[in-house]
């Protein structure tokens, strides 16, 4: 209805223009557009006055950041700037005024330009006729007051700045002072909060890209039995090579081991001369642990006894160059190498031996080596039950196959100083 009023206004006052044929016609439009471009020249400098009030904010939070940054960085790098600019005397108050003085700008500079848009509405011109409505020229008028106020409002932000200024430089940094103390309460909360969330993450991601550890292995190892009443070690020994499909009799591999000299054990003033079980087998592999003398049965009269892991690792690289030991090992080493499809010897003093003499000899360089019941295996698996312990499983040369809780086979492998010989 307004749209069709105001055509109808419009074209009833063309046809009496072109009636009277009014020369003022061509002044008033004239007069039209010089108001017109007037309103439009004062309505873009009171935009830009309230961009340059927003600058003179922006400038001043930026001085401001830097001259804290300037006067604390160097005594605390992690201080929070934002809690501790709150707490400059004035500072706070200033920043208000100036971001109050900036919106008071731009609701003038707002206003002015839809009054400008209302009278360049009213100052419509129908060119092709020479019209122009004559009640536009009485109402382009700008208010006084508000042109004050809208060129004042950038110098008092100016001034505010200054102030701002002056209050940073002239700020003391004091550790001990309330407000740096609460700052730094703050960034220490921050800091540990974010600590403590990107532990979490860390932690979270390295769970999602490790692999799932195996809970079991059986290396499916058949129980090979030792020919002689001490070849335990050989006997375990061709198991283990069997594993990789190489042929090896037990005769073979005590060559392999070598011999320790003396091959019987001596009594020199009243000191035992024997083998040294680091160097090669001690004793006859077809002997006992004990012997009988005069009537009385002692490891002080034994015929034969073993081998240390040494001469053990030494006879299993020539058939496989990448095999090892371990010594003073912990059951995760034992695990790692099943997890890995190596069978392992495994030394060790079961519980069920009756014979718990233990015997002190000299070797011919003079080492101390002490002599007892032990026995020596194959560790050939494992498996995790619903509870997570473990239980291991054994190809034994003269006990076929068993199994051992973990628990157990820490123990029995601790009296023989946690030694084994991976064959890789």
């Amino acid at each position: 209805m307004m749209a069709k009023n105001s055509s109808f206004i419009k074209e009833e006052l063309a046809k009496k223009l072109i009636r009277r044929k009014s020369p003022s016609a061509r002044i008033k439009l004239m007069m039209a557009e010089k108001s017109q471009k007037k309103a439009s020249q004062k309505t873009e400098q009171g935009t830009q006055d309230a961009l340059k009030t927003d600058y003179f904010q922006n400038k001043t939070t930026d001085i401001l950041d830097k001259n804290l940054l300037k006067q604390s960085q160097q005594k605390n790098p992690g201080i929070n700037f934002k809690n501790l600019i709150k707490k400059i005397p004035g500072a706070q108050a200033a920043k208000a005024s100036l971001k109050k003085a900036s919106n008071l700008t731009q609701k003038l500079a707002n206003n002015y330009k839809n009054k400008t848009n209302l009278k360049s509405q009213q100052a419509e011109v129908i060119f092709g006729n020479n019209f122009i409505p004559e009640e536009s020229l009485t109402q382009n008028k700008f208010s006084f007051f508000n042109t004050l106020v809208l060129f004042t409002t950038p110098t008092l932000a100016l001034c505010f700045t200054f102030y701002l200024v002056f209050q940073v430089n002239s700020y003391e940094f004091n550790p001990s002072r309330p407000e740096v103390k609460d700052a730094f309460a703050v960034t220490s909360s921050a800091v540990s909060k974010i600590s403590s969330s990107s532990e979490k993450s860390e932690n979270l991601q390295l769970a999602s890209t490790e692999p799932a550890k195996p809970t079991s292995s059986d290396l499916n190892i058949p129980v090979i039995k030792q020919i002689y009443t001490l070849s335990c070690e050989a006997a375990s020994l061709e198991m283990a090579l069997k594993f990789y499909s190489i042929d090896k009799t037990q005769d073979q591999l005590l060559a392999d081991f070598g011999q320790s000299q003396p091959v019987q054990i001596k009594n020199v003033n009243g000191n035992l001369l024997w083998g040294d079980p680091d160097e090669g087998f001690v004793g006859d592999y077809k002997g006992w642990f004990t012997g009988i003398r005069n009537g009385e049965s002692s490891m002080k009269f034994a015929t034969g006894w073993g081998i240390n892991a040494g001469p053990v690792e030494k006879a299993a690289r020539k058939y496989r160059p990448d095999s090892y030991k371990i010594q003073n090992g912990q059951v995760e080493d034992l695990v790692k190498a099943l997890n890995n499809q190596n069978p392992v010897i495994f030394w060790h003093v079961r519980d069920d031996v009756k014979n718990k003499e233990r015997v002190q000899y000299y070797t011919q360089t003079g080492k101390i080596v002490e002599f007892f019941q032990n026995h020596v295996n194959v560790l050939r698996g494992y498996k995790t039950l619903p509870d997570g312990s473990r239980v291991f499983s054994f190809s034994d040369p003269y006990y076929d196959t068993y199994e051992l809780p973990e628990a157990d086979l820490a123990r029995i492998w601790a009296k023989m100083n946690s030694k084994a010989v991976v064959v890789k």
